[in-house]
């Protein structure tokens, strides 16, 4: 921390800036993180195993709003071998309970919630040759069955699921981008999702088609930094936004990008509604409540939204449309999620890492 002193050397006083919000909504979050908490010891005291992660994820159907989820991890090997917990997953099945319950809080102020769900999924990581990681692909996101269309690299709009070749890890398109350099359109996403370019497995495509659909031009994974450029192939890419829920068409001409200016005082200060849209979550109304400007990393910022995203949203978009209701300005990209909000980098920060602009 560091501490701000005058010219004599007191350190100058500020009036302390405090964050609220409604108690319940604060009790659904506490228990819930509780929540996850009790079936972590439960999960290290039984197995001890790096195959089983346990998460917390939005759900409609929980008490708090979030499920407790334990992810049961098999690992494929470059040699063709598999490494899975010690224990079966029907052993780990029968082990964890199917609801906890969590109090938090003391005296006037303690409160409970009970039969918040834990569910058990099944998932793959793909360990790359020569690599001692492993790339995590889940079998399911928040839903058990979340709407997941995937577009050909030809008409890929904005929001849509990315599909992992040969892999099968998930993402979401963040948008068009006319790269200055190449004198075409490429794909924003972000990098924390694909492979290297230099690598054996640098394709990011349609793995169902025989020919190459695109390819990572540029990827950049170094915290807080994280976002990648793709090469489309193809001169009919639509700068577009796929609509939300069900309906894989589109209904937004992607305009352009919102300034960091134009964030902080339109989005921040005025607080007006904008949307955030992952291929996991949907599309949903949501508020800028915090900036992260990043002074040592000039050109590059983060607006915290207070929304929560899923497995699969990132490299997804926040948006506001126009008052015609034809187009929208892209604000940035999902990146990084917290307990009850999203950070995004800001479509100025990734505008000044390419040579480039949204549209």
């Amino acid at each position: 921390m560091e501490v701000v002193e005058d010219d004599d050397g007191t350190p100058i006083a500020r009036e302390p800036v405090y964050k609220t919000c409604p108690r319940d909504i604060w009790v659904d979050i506490k228990t819930s993180v509780a929540a996850q908490n009790q079936v972590s010891q439960i999960v290290n005291r039984r197995f001890n195993s790096d195959n089983l992660e346990v998460t917390m994820a939005k759900n409609r159907n929980s008490p708090t709003g979030y499920v407790i989820n334990v992810e049961y991890c098999v690992t494929n090997l470059p040699d063709g071998s598999t490494e899975e917990p010690q224990a079966s997953f029907e052993t780990v099945q029968d082990t964890l309970p199917s609801t906890v319950g969590a109090t938090v809080g003391q005296d006037q102020w303690r409160a409970s919630r009970d039969s918040i769900p834990v569910h058990l999924n099944r998932s793959r990581k793909e360990q790359l040759q020569g690599s001692g990681d492993a790339e995590y692909a889940p079998s399911n996101d928040c839903d058990s069955n979340p709407v997941n269309y995937s577009h050909d690299w030809s008409n890929i709009p904005a929001g849509c699921a990315l599909t992992g070749y040969p892999a099968g890890g998930s993402a979401t398109a963040n948008g068009t981008f006319w790269h200055w350099d190449y004198s075409e359109y490429c794909l924003i996403t972000v990098g924390h999702t694909v492979k290297d370019p230099d690598s054996t497995y640098a394709t990011w495509g349609n793995p169902d088609k025989s020919s190459i659909d695109g390819y990572v031009l540029d990827k950049v994974e170094e915290l807080p930094r994280d976002y990648a450029l793709l090469r489309t192939h193809d001169g009919d890419t639509q700068q577009r936004i796929r609509s939300g829920g069900n309906n894989p068409t589109t209904d937004f001409d992607v305009l352009g990008g919102v300034t960091d200016d134009e964030i902080q005082t339109e989005y921040l200060e005025n607080q007006s509604q904008i949307k955030l849209q992952g291929h996991t979550s949907g599309r949903l109304s949501t508020f800028a409540v915090e900036w992260e400007g990043l002074p040592s990393e000039t050109g590059f910022s983060r607006v915290i939204v207070d929304e929560e995203v899923c497995t699969g949203d990132s490299g997804g978009l926040i948006f506001d449309e126009t008052d015609d209701g034809i187009g929208a300005n892209i604000l940035g990209m999902i990146a990084r999620d917290d307990v009850g909000q999203t950070r995004c980098i800001t479509a100025e920060s990734i505008e000044n890492a390419y040579n480039g602009f949204y549209h």
